[in-house]
């Protein structure tokens, strides 16, 4: 059986949210008893990560071109670097090719799957996008969104898989310097942060390191709010029903939060270069006095849809159409 190649990449820079997601798609596809050849780019601990997520399924590296699309029924790339060469490759060999979470190889691709609410609007026929084509990961394992707030009773903070700037350590500080909350400040170091991070992070509250994307579910859905990046985690978190504040870590990403704003998940406090101790206290203090949690909470889990993206876009990906 030819398998469906996935190619992904990740590290302190771009994080491991396209990873992650990449991997997502490759348990549902070994689920549906399709053959997976999964190659990552990226560091050690990339690679390592992918193993725990797919440990059914080989890793790769990813290289280059190498042959990646050779012998494969189609192709899935998930990577915020150059992948011209490798579409070319794949177009050589006749292999359908998909692209997902850009725009800048829409004529290269057979398709672009935008699996997101924060992209741009596009017309193109060969794209898809919105709610539709989400991936959301706590819904594909099964997971929903414990009763809010019920016996919530934590904060967690959450950064990614690098957070190599200590934005997480900037909000810890700025909790301890701000009011009393009520809730339990819990930090998330991801397994990309570097090696101080958690031990900076243990005096100010409990600390995760490196926790199983299962184990971090858990936490997060027993969290009144987030604070949080502009990213992968932002979606876990409505998906299990959790508000959060939010920052992007580049003034590339400022139109697209601003967008999912809109959408009713979270609320953007603007890029963390410029990150404000007391404007996150003011947005704090206001999100935990009025009515803003529990509607973020149900807008949120609405604007995210049916959960079925990651099986349209498998169904896209190998055979063209979606029921």
């Amino acid at each position: 059986m030819r398998p469906l190649a996935i190619a992904a990449a990740g590290g302190a820079e771009h994080g491991l949210g396209h990873v992650l997601r990449a991997a997502s798609l490759a348990r549902e596809a070994v689920a549906r008893g399709v053959a997976v050849s999964f190659h990552v780019a990226g560091d050690e601990r990339v690679r390592e990560t992918a193993a725990c997520e797919v440990p059914e399924t080989p890793i790769h590296p990813w290289d280059g071109v190498s042959d990646i699309a050779s012998g494969a029924r189609g192709l899935v790339i998930d990577a915020p670097h150059a992948i011209g060469e490798l579409l070319a490759a794949a177009q050589d060999s006749d292999i359908p090719a998909m692209v997902l979470d850009r725009t800048d190889q829409i004529d290269a691709a057979r398709w672009t799957v935008l699996p997101v609410l924060h992209a741009e609007p596009q017309t193109d026929s060969r794209v898809r996008q919105g709610a539709d084509w989400c991936v959301i990961e706590p819904w594909n394992l099964g997971l929903r969104a414990p009763a809010y707030p019920g016996t919530r009773d934590l904060l967690l903070v959450l950064f990614g898989g690098a957070d190599t700037d200590g934005h997480s350590l900037r909000v810890a500080e700025a909790l301890t310097a701000g009011p009393e909350t009520g809730l339990k400040p819990v930090f998330v170091v991801g397994p990309a942060a570097p090696a101080a991070r958690a031990r900076e992070l243990a005096g100010y509250g409990e600390v995760l390191h490196a926790p199983s994307r299962h184990e971090l579910y858990g936490w997060m859905g027993r969290a009144r709010l987030g604070i949080c990046a502009f990213g992968v985690s932002l979606y876990e978190l409505a998906a299990l029903g959790t508000p959060a504040l939010f920052f992007t870590r580049s003034e590339e990403d400022v139109d697209a939060a601003l967008r999912l704003a809109m959408h009713g998940i979270g609320r953007f406090l603007g890029n963390a270069a410029d990150f404000d101790a007391a404007a996150v206290l003011d947005a704090l203090d206001d999100a935990l006095r009025g009515e803003w949690l529990a509607y973020t909470h149900a807008r949120g889990l609405r604007a995210l849809g049916d959960g079925g993206g990651s099986k349209r876009i498998l169904e896209l990906a190998l055979t063209g159409t979606t029921q």
